[in-house]
């Protein structure tokens, strides 16, 4: 039989011996901890990763190219402004990644068809332009829907396949500028609904197919108010005058037939307009200015209270009355 030696351990080396085992135990587990934290932070960084990317300063797009380059970089916001200029531009549908700009945005003499691409975007300063002007192929601007803050600048001028502005049902106030030209085949502005406020100069201009402007009721100008060259309107549109110092210009509407303003300002111009016949509707004029010329057609001036207005100038219209005459009750042919 064979004989096992008896082995002695010294206690203390026995201690440090556990003590080592106790210690790689918990390197073990702090090790698989660590690595389950790993896995917890590479998740987090994925979540994290929608962390605003911003372009700091203005861009500027003159190519196709250049749209699409800036698009793969998926920014989120743009601390400048945004413009895109010239017909090589077709389309910005890969700039839905942008959220917020705080500059102003332009669009000028684009082949854009549509502005779809930019539907989540929103402007995080009301000191801002909106300009689409020149976009001979535009049709569209449902890809601005998602823009509610009042901007200071509005104007959408030449653009001649545009039919309606739905997309801007959001847009609330404009504050300086709010211009509407020459867009010929415009024959919907109900997307103009939400607008309200005051505006410094308001211009309504060559918008031939247009018949149709009680939707900008409820904004105010301030200064001066231009309604010219709209071939179809019958009746001026209901806007509000708010300023004695605001200048209004009433010209080249052919088959304009009402100019109903209630108003106390400074200059009233009403200027080679066909079909209008009577001023019906003046009633309510106060310290204005009138000046009325080359209206073909219009030969009564019955509705003007005398005692109200400052003054009034007449030539080539049907009837030229002078102040004298609507005194004297001379007011009509």
């Amino acid at each position: 039989m064979k004989k096992f030696k008896t082995v002695i351990i010294n206690p203390y080396l026995f201690t440090l011996l556990m003590l080592f085992f106790l210690i790689g135990c918990s390197t073990n587990s702090d090790d698989n901890s660590n690595n389950s934290n790993s896995y917890n932070s590479n998740s987090n960084s994925n979540t994290n990763s929608q962390v605003e990317k911003v372009y700091y300063g203005n861009i500027g797009f003159t190519s196709q190219s250049e749209v699409d380059a800036f698009a793969l970089e998926e920014y989120d916001r743009v601390t400048g402004s945004m413009q895109f200029v010239g017909n090589q531009i077709q389309n910005v549908d890969g700039l839905e990644s942008i959220k917020w700009i705080k500059g102003d945005l332009s669009f000028l003499n684009t082949n854009l068809t549509s502005i779809n691409g930019l539907n989540d975007l929103n402007f995080s300063d009301e000191n801002t332009f909106l300009k689409i002007i020149g976009n001979q192929q535009l049709q569209s601007v449902n890809g601005l829907n998602n823009i509610s803050k009042k901007i200071s600048v509005f104007e959408i001028s030449g653009n001649p396949l545009l039919t309606e502005v739905n997309g801007l049902t959001s847009l609330t106030e404009v504050t300086y500028l709010f211009e509407l030209r020459n867009n010929e085949n415009l024959t919907n502005i109900s997307g103009f609904s939400g607008l309200s406020g005051e505006v410094t100069f308001f211009d309504i201009t060559g918008n031939n197919s247009l018949v149709d402007f009680s939707t900008v009721q409820n904004i105010s100008f301030t200064f001066s108010f231009f309604f010219d060259n709209n071939d179809l309107a019958t009746n001026l549109p209901p806007i509000n005058y708010t300023d004695s110092t605001g200048n209004i210009f009433i010209g080249d509407n052919e088959n304009l037939q009402n100019v109903q303003l209630d108003y106390y300002g400074s200059g009233v111009s009403i200027n080679n307009n066909p079909s209008l016949t009577n001023l019906n509707g003046l009633e309510n004029l106060q310290n204005a200015s009138l000046f009325i010329s080359n209206n073909n057609n219009l030969n009564n001036y019955c509705a003007i209270n005398v005692a109200n207005i400052a003054s009034i100038d007449t030539n080539n219209n049907l009837y030229n009355p002078t102040i004298e005459d609507l005194q004297n009750g001379n007011c009509s042919l």
